[in-house]
This record gives C-alpha cells, structure tokens and sequence, in this order.
C-alpha cells in the first residue's frame, strides 16, 4: 500500500461532520481529519481547539455559496480546485510543493530597481502583476465534475470563463480570508493573479465577473487607511489590475462601479494618481536627459568647430609643404639637364 493510499484511508476512517452551505441550509458531510488539515482555520479550531465543545453540532457556512465551497472541499481533499480555464493558449505551472509555500504578495514592498530606488512610495510606478508573484503561477490541472458544472452554471448565468474565473478565485480567497485558511488564501490569490496576468483588459468575457468579484472582496475584507501597510493582498491585487489598465475596462459594469464609489474607487484612485506622479517624474527625467544631452551637443559641437579649425590649419601647413616640395624637385631635376 502506498503512502498516499494509507494517507486517504486514514482520512476517509474519520467521522463526517455536518457543515451546512449558503442560504439554502444545503448540509454537507465532511470527514473531521480533512477539515483538520486546515491548519490555524476556524475549522481546525472548531473541531480541536477551544471552540470543540461550544454545543454546535456543524459548521455554519451560510455565508458562502455551494460553488465555493465545492471548490474549498475540493482543495481540502485533493490540493486543487477546478474552474473555468481562462481563454488564453499559455501554460503555465509550477510544483504542487511550491504553492502552499507562496507568500502573501505585498505590492508597494517588492524590490526596487535602481530608476525608483530613491523615489517616495507615492512617486514610485506601480508593480507590473507580471512581477507580484515569486514563485511564478500554477497550473488549472484538474477538471472535477463539481468543477463542470459549475462552469457549465455560471456560462448561463452569462458569465465568460475570464470573468467566471476571476470570480470564483475571488469568492474563495474571500472564504479562506474568513474562515483563517492561509494556505487556501496564498493559492487562490496566486490564480487570481495568474488570470488577470494573462487575460487581455479589453475582452468583453470579463463582466460581470470582474465586477463581481470586486464588490464581493471589497464586501467581505477590512478596509484600511491608504497609508497604512500592509493593506489586504486581495483588495491590493484586484485594484492594481483596474489601476493598470483602467483606459482599457470600459463599459457601463466599469461605469457602475466608479459610481458606486466606496474603498475600492479610493484605492484605485490613489493607484491612478501614483502612476500620473510616476509618468511625470519619467517625463521630468527624460526632459533632465535631453537637457544634458543637448549640452553636450553644444559642447561637442564647439570641440568638433575647433578640431575641423585644427584640421584645416594643418591641411593648409601639409598642401604648402607638398608644393614647396614639388618646386625644389623640379629646379634639381633642372639642373641635372643643364649639367649645373
């Protein structure tokens, strides 16, 4: 018997406990020694620390929609979870054994590179999504049927797989947020990020998911003073890509949201006018560099005006040279005829 195979029979020997979803009360039966591998969560607190005897006989996880929690019972049993694949020809993947090692992205403290090194926060670009994951991005390797018809669900409520996508990445960043599950939260914040890396800001297909999942993360997370740090990684991440690509998202669910004002708008405001800040201070420096460089036109020009001077002047010395060497050459070739 293999490891893995003792691993899941020791899983499946648990008892099931009671775990009751979304506003519906649908009860779902989840074996205890999975919920506890959720280490730190309220899960593992509820069933082994000091929540265990409270009286409750399941989990209350009304909050949360059965899409999201198939999708969370899929992680919790597998280490994976399936949705919609995003409509892009990349693939891109790293080990398993580095996903739950990716730390939490922290998008105004990444490296800095020697153009902004000495720039305040408020003056420096913002960081490309491309460059906010360390460890790169994971692969959609596993389609379960949960996972189907959930897509097959959402394309007839009129989501696109992009937006559908970004959704439900949120909806369960949103639920391991909640619920203390920091594994759960670095890897679907890490897909997250991978969709919005690779999907293209101007395809229709990604609302009303965007949109969605904008409201339900900025719903469902704290709120922050803007110059307070860290800020949520999901709220960071979801508005840095709006910021980044704010002349490209157009349409009346954009529109909406803008109106709707709140955290999220603020934040993206201060996104936008860090990148304005950002595109002047470049402007600033480009004009700074074609100020030295036309100086050093004028003076190149001055020293080229003296050296073409010099040249001439020499020209001049060797052309006298070579006629007072042509007629001395003559008057001997002269007076080698005439016997002189």
């Amino acid at each position: 018997m293999t490891p893995t195979t003792r691993r899941v029979g020791h899983l499946m020997a648990s008892a099931p406990v009671k775990c009751i979803v979304s506003s519906a009360r649908v009860p779902y039966y989840v074996h205890t020694d999975v919920l506890s591998t959720a280490k730190g969560s309220t899960m593992d607190v509820r069933l082994n620390g000091s929540w265990k005897q409270d009286g409750e006989e399941y989990l209350d996880w009304t909050d949360f929609d059965l899409d999201t929690v198939q999708c969370v019972l899929n992680y919790l049993y597998t280490g994976d979870y399936h949705c919609a694949n995003i409509a892009c020809n990349k693939d891109i993947g790293i080990d398993d054994s580095d996903i739950a090692a990716t730390p939490e992205v922290d998008l105004d403290n990444r490296p800095l590179t020697h153009q902004n090194i000495c720039l305040p926060l408020a003056d420096r670009p913002l960081t490309p999504l491309s460059q906010c994951l360390s460890l790169g991005l994971p692969e959609e390797r596993m389609t379960t049927f949960a996972g189907t018809l959930s897509s097959k669900d959402a394309e007839l409520r009129g989501y696109g797989k992009n937006g559908q996508a970004v959704l439900t990445h949120a909806k369960v960043y949103v639920f391991a947020h909640q619920t203390l599950f920091s594994e759960l939260a670095q890897f679907a914040l890490q897909r997250l990020t991978q969709v919005l890396v690779l999907v293209d800001a101007e395809d229709n297909s990604l609302f009303p998911g965007l949109s969605d999942a904008i409201r339900h993360i900025y719903s469902r997370t704290p709120g922050q003073d803007l110059s307070s740090l860290p800020r949520d990684p999901g709220r960071n991440i979801i508005s840095q890509f709006v910021a980044l690509n704010y002349p490209d998202l157009t349409g009346d669910n954009l529109f909406e949201l803008i109106c709707e004002g709140g955290d999220f708008m603020a934040d993206v405001s201060h996104k936008l006018v860090r990148q304005i800040r950002a595109g002047c201070n470049f402007h600033d420096s480009l004009q700074d560099q074609i100020d030295r460089l036309r100086t050093d036109l004028i003076s190149l020009q001055v020293k080229y005006d003296d050296k073409d001077g010099e040249l001439r002047e020499a020209k001049e010395k060797i052309n006298g040279l070579e006629a007072s060497s042509r007629g001395f050459s003559k008057k001997k070739k002269k007076s080698r005829t005439y016997g002189i």
